[in-house]
């Protein structure tokens, strides 16, 4: 739901002409057209006040239908809405028989467009969540407010009057509003986290961003994060007299086909090349840790890794040894009794991600690698990323989980993934290269989007910090001016809360404008 803004405006210039031109000349008129003059008064007066109490009380209903969404600085503004109501009419009574009389209402029409005006800026922007933070600073800023105004209205009705104390109080409560800092603040965090989905970067749980910057150490998975994500598949091969190499193909091809991965990408180009197509595969399952497996032709078959193949079924350990030395990973092919084919592959470390390696180091962040790859495929990691401080391969499923869950011991590491989560894993902060694990405070397409999450929470510093503080320093400029400028005019009083409106305007249009560029 919005409020008709520019309804209630053009009703309240309207308002300000017919009052401030067409009154004063049926006042001149008044005894050739035979009219009492009180009449055209009280008239002008009921018209004000109808406007007054039916703007009011559309603004009370709006707050009250908007509850939690309203922008907090309403309720500031139905307060500014009835002092300079109640201020209006204090003044008419006080001027009335003058030639002042007639300037009151229609000042005070102009000053509630203008501030009608400033709330309109506001009804387009999203807001992020407000904080504990936000709502210690309101609380700091409306105490404020509420001191600067109480001094004012009790200066000015000690020294003056009522209708001067009652003027100043709504010039103060005009200039500005005490919870502009916040709601600035809010929009720019929230332009922040627009930016970041517009770069792809999703963002499940944004209380990440403020705990990042205490981030010491990253457990990194490899495959498919620090390596491109297709594998190359050198070679397959059969080992088994019942399968010749394509039938290996074929079935690995149909197994790995089901599932995304870098070998699963890698495989479909190596068969798409070779003209082989993939066997039909039904009762598809991923095992955890080990590898895929599914049913074809009545007959259980599986691709599982290199240490899992070493534990139950009879390999050659020399072959294994052959391809983990010159770096290459090895998958086997397997039935439900022994081993029918080995599938060769590499998957090469990404250098586009040095640039992200140097972030690491000068924030001081160092990385850990824990890999059931083979041992090779590792080799020159760590001269090739500086950030690099524990490297390891070549581990069974069960001592890669248990060295994972040791490494996240300490609160200040994270861990960054694209594979099924250890059971166990500690409460850090989890990011997935991907879009398969929702339950991931964040998901990057590419570990090359880590550099301009970790610049979003330095801007997340900046803004919470620099930004709100001199907000806050020009809100209470705006209302010691206030608070001036109600005592400085002297005869000319009725012209503050107007001057205060104008001011209002400009300064929420220019700090706007800011907040946006």
């Amino acid at each position: 739901m919005n409020f008709k803004y520019l309804r209630y405006i053009i009703i309240a210039i309207i308002l300000a002409l017919l009052t401030g031109i067409a009154s004063p000349i049926l006042i001149n008129n008044a005894q050739t057209m035979n009219i009492d003059p009180s009449y055209i008064y009280g008239t002008v007066m009921g018209v004000g006040m109808l406007f007054w109490v039916l703007l009011g009380t559309s603004m009370v209903r709006y707050i009250r239908q908007a509850n939690k969404n309203i922008v907090n600085s309403w309720r500031w503004a139905l307060g500014a809405l009835v002092s300079l109501g109640v201020s209006c009419l204090v003044a008419m009574a006080m001027y009335k028989g003058s030639a002042q009389t007639w300037l009151v209402l229609p000042l005070a029409l102009v000053g509630v467009s203008l501030l009608l005006g400033s709330l309109l800026i506001f009804q387009p922007i999203n807001l992020d969540q407000e904080n504990q933070k936000d709502q210690k600073n309101n609380h700091k800023m409306n105490l404020m407010m509420t001191l600067v105004a109480t001094i004012g209205f009790a200066l000015g009705t000690m020294t003056s009057g009522l209708m001067v104390g009652l003027m100043i109080l709504t010039t103060i409560l005009l200039i500005a509003d005490p919870q502009w800092p916040v709601i600035l603040v809010r929009y720019q965090r929230q332009l922040l986290q627009d930016r970041l989905r517009e770069n792809g970067i999703t963002v499940n749980d944004w209380t990440i961003l403020n705990r990042l910057p205490k981030i010491k150490s990253i457990l990194l998975e490899k495959s498919g994060v620090l390596t491109e994500s297709v594998a190359i598949v050198y070679s397959v091969k059969s080992v088994d007299d019942r399968y010749s190499d394509n039938d290996v193909i074929g079935i690995a091809a149909g197994l790995l086909q089901n599932f995304a991965s870098p070998l699963s990408s890698g495989f479909a180009q190596y068969t798409a090349g070779k003209g082989i197509e993939a066997s039909e595969v039904s009762e598809p399952e991923k095992i955890a840790l080990i590898g895929v497996s599914g049913v074809i032709h009545q007959e259980l078959f599986a691709v599982i890794s290199a240490r899992e193949a070493l534990k139950n079924y009879a390999v050659s350990p020399e072959v294994l040894a052959n391809y983990q030395s010159i770096g290459n990973s090895v998958s086997y092919i397997v039935d439900g009794i022994q081993v029918i084919g080995i599938i060769n592959y590499g998957t090469p470390l990404k250098h586009s991600l040095l640039e992200i390696d140097r972030m690491l180091v000068k924030r001081g962040i160092r990385t850990q690698v824990i890999s059931a790859d083979a041992l090779g495929s590792v080799h020159g990691l760590k001269e090739l990323f500086k950030s690099a401080s524990y490297v390891k391969a070549g581990l069974s499923p069960k001592d890669k989980h248990d060295m994972q869950i040791a490494a996240l011991k300490d609160e200040n590491s994270m861990f960054i993934t694209n594979q099924q989560i250890p059971n166990g894993l500690p409460k850090r902060i989890l990011m997935e290269v991907g879009d398969s694990l929702p339950i991931a405070d964040a998901q990057l397409k590419d570990l090359e989007q880590l550099g301009p999450l970790f610049r979003s929470t330095d801007q997340l510093d900046h803004i919470n910090k620099n930004h709100l503080r001199w907000m806050n320093i020009i809100i209470l400029v705006l209302i010691l001016i206030g608070l001036l400028l109600g005592l400085a005019l002297g005869n000319w009083i009725i012209l503050a809360p107007l001057i205060a409106a104008v001011i209002r305007l400009v300064a929420m249009f220019t700090l706007m404008y800011q907040m946006i560029n």
